[in-house]
């Protein structure tokens, strides 16, 4: 079964919830997983335990921002939070 055959019967908003608690990755593994009528709370769990296997373990490499001569007085860019993201 496909994911977006398995995604029709969810309506966006719901979908929309479940991507901002688990991410987009683990909701749409979760609903590939799935197989049948795919209802909201078995999507629901599907993700869950997707998102519990996929941070069960420390990651490999973290990345870190590096940039110089960035600051927030002469970039625009901490309007969008990069750099309280680099601290």
């Amino acid at each position: 079964m496909k994911v977006s055959k398995a995604l029709s019967g969810i309506s966006r908003r719901d979908l929309f919830r479940l991507t901002g608690q688990f991410g987009l990755s683990s909701v749409v593994m979760g609903a590939g997983a799935l197989t049948g009528a795919v209802s909201l709370p078995s999507l629901a769990r599907a993700a869950e335990s997707t998102y519990d296997k996929r941070f069960a373990k420390e990651p490999k490499h973290t990345l870190k921002l590096g940039a110089a001569g960035f600051n927030a007085r002469n970039l625009l860019i901490e309007r969008a939070g990069v750099l309280e993201f680099a601290r």
